[in-house]
């Protein structure tokens, strides 16, 4: 299990490396700013080869086996930095990365990598980690058309339900969109959960304890407060068909703040899902009251 760490112990982590051991501590909180540090148990898959992802990972501790079809082609230390590919151009895994040991890794999605290297003294410090990363700018993430279903997709979510076609279009560039394979569990029961996902096209099912409580299609969407408020999921979401997701985690909400007008559609659309649930409330109360039990 994932488990989010402090600032303080991110400072820590990363002084110890010998690449950062030049970086001030002003430096240090830079990067440590702009990545989430999580914490990974021993046997937990970090990345799936063959599925699509753009997030960079940086080793704090412990170690990583890569493997490719099934072939232990790497084992991966303190310092390792891998994704840099996927970073830059999101597309397919091209292999597993499986923890060792319980690992220490940081998390970056492409702007926070660009950020890194702004850092001053960063470059310098980890001169083989930047790579393909070169030619990477806030901009080159967003080049590209914004697909109509995304932006109809996100008009689906009360969180979004108020924005305009300009704030939309800006949230389509930030959202992460994932392809995930039928079978591969999303959500697990229990599990810490920070993100909101929207399905563009495929079909879960959700299971509460082993029992299937619910089953969702394009359009519906799940752990809308997670991405708030980070809790143990309620549920397993496991994906019964190749899936098409949006994901926003706290690090896109965050940089959706910044959209003109955002944070007042933020706040309407909510109202409006709350009203909703207090509505749906009220009616209950009022069966229950028109049939009480033992009638």
């Amino acid at each position: 299990m994932a488990i989010e760490m402090g600032h303080r112990t991110t400072i820590d982590r990363l002084r110890a490396l010998d690449q950062l051991r030049g970086l001030t501590t002003a430096q240090l909180e830079q990067v440590a700013g702009l990545a989430e540090h999580v914490q990974v148990d021993h046997g937990e898959v970090l990345a799936k080869e063959g599925r699509i992802g753009r997030e960079r990972f940086l080793i704090l501790s412990g170690t990583v086996a890569v493997t490719q079809e099934g072939r232990h082609v790497d084992t991966l230390g303190p310092g390792s930095f891998f994704g840099e590919v996927i970073a830059t151009d999101p597309g397919p895994r091209p292999a597993t990365l499986t923890a060792l040991t319980e690992v220490d890794v940081l998390i970056l999605g492409p702007r926070e990598f660009a950020a890194l290297f702004e850092i001053p003294g960063f470059r310098d410090a980890m001169p083989m980690a930047i790579g393909t990363s070169l030619s990477l700018t806030p901009e080159s993430a967003r080049e590209g058309g914004v697909p109509t279903m995304v932006v109809e997709r996100l008009q689906g979510v009360p969180w979004f339900a108020e924005c305009t076609e300009e704030q939309l279009a800006e949230i389509a560039g930030i959202v992460e969109r994932l392809r995930i394979q039928e079978g591969e569990v999303i959500l697990r029961e229990g599990r810490v959960g920070r993100e909101l996902y929207i399905i563009v096209e495929g079909t879960v099912v959700v299971t509460r304890a082993g029992r299937v409580v619910n089953d969702w299609g394009p359009g519906d969407y799940f752990g809308e407060l997670a991405a708030i408020d980070a809790a143990p999921r309620s549920a397993t979401v496991t994906a019964t068909s190749d899936l098409d997701v949006l994901v926003v985690g706290p690090r896109e909400l965050q940089e959706m703040m910044e959209i003109p007008g955002f944070r007042n559609a933020l706040l309407v659309g909510m109202s409006r899902r709350i009203r909703e649930a207090d509505d749906k409330l009220a009616s209950f109360a009022e069966e229950e009251r028109g049939n009480p039990a033992g009638s």
